[in-house]
């Protein structure tokens, strides 16, 4: 009888026991459906109807002016356009530029410094949006001529919009979803449309405001050079300082006077350099500095670098290819030597393409030199320049001149190197000449396709047109304000688009977040349903 008694205390307890707990869970089922039911909702919203950001872009004005505007979107578009034209080009990590300043697509780029203040997005984004602000002056102005597209900028867009299907497919992807993934989230085919439609229609007005914009007359040009004379005198010379050393009776000492001698007795650029070594390596100098000291011994002068009497030595109307001067100091003896005197240029200007051989390619100088024998060999072979061009093409380290076939139109005086300066101007140069100068351990063969004109009006004329086009350029800030708005630029446009990032369905961190979470509460509330159906079968209570 105790027993059962005990029996029946110890199953009232487990079942009060067990009472307890099935509130508990039926009260926290409650509450688990409604999370739920709230969470779905948010997982519906954000994967079905959410942009996850992506109208931000569209939504928010990154340029504009009293009439018109460049959202976040177009901005983009024009940005990463110029960002994958620059990083996709063969020559990005050979050539001068953001390739060989260190700068990786493969990361985001506000990661990636450009200097110690400014990340390469930084530096990219002021680039492409001041090109954007450039572009929204000349379609302000378009709109205020008239001027619509035409059928050949209409084709150009839909030329575009082809290719970049074309792209899409070849990524396995839709249109719209390629653009999202590579130009910026949320971006279509309309926001692609619009924003090269602004772009051409500005392009347009820009090709008619430049057409015969900058031209000018013989006359024009012969009384800008005249009025600029001064500008223009300029002279190449060779120029070293020895310290001044003096005997006891206060005088210049013999061997002073010899060594300034020796340097003025050179006839060429090598010999006086070698004396400058020489006597920089005998005073203690090392030879890295000396080597880097070399280069601003041989330079263009004008007037305004040196003092009255060595200015009037350097450029009076006398002076010719040679000549040498001596200028005894108090503290340095300073000697002169003329390789091209000033004067107005009579002679021709050049024409040529020249085939540059770096000595950082090859292994040592002895390479280097055997390189440019031999580009020199297959250059006089077939002598003629449509051969020259393949062999800058082939072989030339100057990337940036390779594109135009390492062509050099209306050389004057001071836009070569002084080396390549005294091939091209020797006396008797013609048509068809080849040769090849060294400097510095480089080498240049040059190959001199023609003459233009005569140097005086070549410069005369890039200076006037170049006065021409900075007046436009005033002309056209002075056109139309255009402001920025930098938290737009620097918050909303991604900066990783090229890593590989998409930035469709599902794939932000708080999508991912939501559905894990969203899941997890599915499966805790299936487990109260199946927890309190348990408990109530098995106990049998009836609440």
């Amino acid at each position: 009888m105790a027993n059962h008694k005990k029996i029946k205390e110890s199953r009232n307890a487990e079942r009060g026991s067990y009472k307890k707990r099935y509130k508990i869970v039926k009260e926290l089922r409650i509450w688990l459906c409604a999370l739920l039911a709230v969470c779905v909702g948010l997982s519906v919203y954000t994967v079905f109807f959410s942009d996850d950001g992506k109208n931000d872009l569209n939504k928010n004005v990154a340029l504009y002016n009293d009439d018109y505007e460049v959202d976040a979107m177009m901005l983009s578009y024009l940005f990463y356009s110029e960002f994958y034209a620059m990083v996709e080009d063969e020559n990005f990590y050979t050539q001068e530029g953001y390739g060989t300043y260190g700068l990786d697509p493969s990361l985001p780029l506000k990661d990636q410094k450009y200097t110690e203040l400014r990340s390469f997005f930084d530096e990219l984004m002021n680039t492409a949006s001041a090109g954007a602000l450039t572009t929204l002056q000349y379609y302000d102005m378009a709109m205020q001529n008239g001027l619509t597209l035409g059928e050949k900028e209409q084709k150009a867009i839909d030329d575009e919009i082809a290719d970049l299907k074309a792209r899409a497919k070849k990524e396995d992807m839709d249109l719209d979803e390629f653009l999202d993934y590579r130009y910026g989230p949320g971006m279509t085919e309309a926001d692609v449309r619009r924003t090269l439609e602004f772009y051409n229609l500005a392009m347009k007005q820009y090709d008619e405001a430049m057409e015969g914009a900058f031209e000018c007359t013989d006359e024009e040009i012969a009384d800008y050079y005249t009025e600029h004379y001064d500008d223009y005198i300029s002279a190449n010379i060779m120029r070293y300082q020895l310290k001044a050393e003096y005997d006891e009776d206060g005088e210049i000492t013999e061997e002073c006077k010899q060594k300034a001698e020796a340097f003025a007795a050179c006839e060429t650029v090598e010999e006086f350099l070698a004396l400058v070594k020489k006597d920089r390596l005998e005073g203690g100098e090392d030879e890295e500095t000396t080597e880097e000291f070399l280069q601003e011994c041989v330079i263009t002068a004008t007037p305004e670098d040196y003092k009255d009497d060595m200015a009037d030595w350097m450029f009076a109307s006398d002076r010719k290819k040679g000549d040498s001067k001596i200028f005894y100091l108090e503290d340095y003896v300073a000697v002169f030597k003329m390789m091209r005197p000033a004067g107005k240029y009579m002679y021709s200007s050049i024409n040529c393409r020249i085939i540059y051989v770096s000595g950082v390619h090859y292994p040592n100088a002895e390479a280097t030199k055997k390189a440019a024998e031999d580009i020199l060999a297959l250059a006089k072979q077939t002598p003629t320049e449509e051969e020259f061009e393949k062999l800058v093409h082939e072989y030339s380290n100057d990337p940036q001149s390779v594109s135009y076939g390492g062509m050099c139109e209306g050389v004057v005086p001071s836009d070569l190197n002084y080396r390549c300066e005294e091939w091209v101007f020797a006396s008797g140069r013609e048509v068809g000449d080849i040769g090849m100068v060294e400097l510095y351990g480089d080498y240049y063969i040059i190959y001199l396709t023609g003459f233009g004109d005569a140097c005086w009006k070549t410069v005369a004329e890039r200076d006037l047109i170049d006065e021409q086009v900075t007046a436009f350029q005033e002309t056209m800030e002075n056109f139309t304000e255009v402001e920025q708005n930098a938290d737009v630029i620097n918050e909303l446009i991604p900066d990783d688009l090229a890593t590989d990032h998409k930035s469709g369905l599902g794939t932000s961190v708080w999508t991912i977040v939501l559905v894990v979470f969203t899941v997890l509460t599915a499966a805790a509330t299936v487990w109260s349903f199946v927890d309190t159906a348990r408990l109530k079968k098995k106990y049998d209570y009836n609440f």
